[in-house]
């Protein structure tokens, strides 16, 4: 089993990635990931690094810093409470001092298919999107179980069996979509 000293010790263990959203299909084992960062301003960054697949199973993310090596989790098997930023997305928060460089390392591992579409933020932004996405996820899937109770009030007045059906093709697609969302796990 490798680990983040033993992959970390010599940077020809990685080669550069193909195109903007690398996707390695169905991989056995983890992926490990190198990504250099650098702050060319003269202002500290607070920024999160948004890896935008929630079906990733577990993605571990490492740092050296100033203070050593930071180190966090998330992914689908990770509760949300326990994620370093709270939410259905993988998101780690990055701090960057003036002038510093830094190379943060990866491991992803998952049952499914291996995507990886990520980008940097400023912290604040990304939080505020956050709180948009809650918000229309929460009147989508309010709509939905009002449209799913209101079809089975009208089987129960009405009596017949289409009803009973859309209500359970509403429910099922809720769930598909939670699931899809990285909220349903």
């Amino acid at each position: 089993v490798l680990t983040f000293a033993s992959v970390t010790s010599s940077t020809a263990n990685f080669r550069p990635l193909d195109g903007p959203v690398p996707n390695r299909g169905q991989v056995k084992g983890a992926l490990w990931l190198a990504l250099p960062l650098s702050n060319q301003s003269s202002e500290r960054k607070r920024m999160q690094l948004v890896i935008d697949w929630p079906r990733l199973e577990r993605v571990e993310f490492f740092a050296r810093t100033a203070n050593g090596l930071v180190s966090a989790e998330s992914g689908w098997s990770i509760p949300f409470n326990q994620r370093p930023v709270w939410g259905p997305d993988i998101v780690f928060p990055v701090e960057l001092q003036p002038g510093e460089q830094q190379t943060v390392v990866l491991r992803i591992q998952t049952r499914f298919e291996v995507s990886w579409p990520m980008y940097l933020s400023p912290a604040k932004v990304e939080t505020s999107y956050f709180a948009i996405a809650a918000l229309a996820n929460g009147v989508f899937f309010g709509m939905a179980l009002g449209l799913s109770i209101f079809s089975l009030l009208l089987f129960v007045r009405l009596r017949r069996a289409l009803y009973v059906y859309y209500a359970l093709v509403m429910v099922s697609f809720v769930a598909m979509w939670l699931l899809g969302q990285g909220m349903g796990a």
